[in-house]
């Protein structure tokens, strides 16, 4: 089976699917997995995994990796304040002597 076309594809229902034999099926189906690997494979190029040039980064992959720094920073703030406080906790109290001493008279 050659390459599918986008009018291929619009045809491809149930209907369509049920009335092919066994073998037929089976190469529509191996096609259709070749497509669908090649067009993630294109989805998922960008600058920094090919030889493209940033500019040709789409704004969404722009957007998705801003928002994984921040939640990156995000994760790293929250552990550093996580730190902070269990820090605070192991430190001894301060205990003002003085005081202590008043009201144990």
């Amino acid at each position: 089976m050659n390459r599918l076309s986008k009018e291929d594809l619009a045809q491809m229902s149930q209907d369509y699917f049920q009335s092919l034999d066994k073998q037929k099926l089976l190469e529509v189906a191996v096609n259709l997995h070749s497509l669908a690997v090649e067009q993630l494979e294109k989805l998922e190029q960008n600058s920094s995994n090919s030889s493209l040039p940033p500019s040709s980064d789409s704004l969404k992959s722009k957007e998705k990796l801003d928002t994984e720094v921040q939640q990156i920073h995000s994760e790293t703030s929250e552990n550093k304040l996580e730190q902070e406080v269990s820090e605070e906790s192991k430190k001894p109290e301060k205990r003002d002597f003085k005081r202590d001493c008043r009201e144990n008279k």
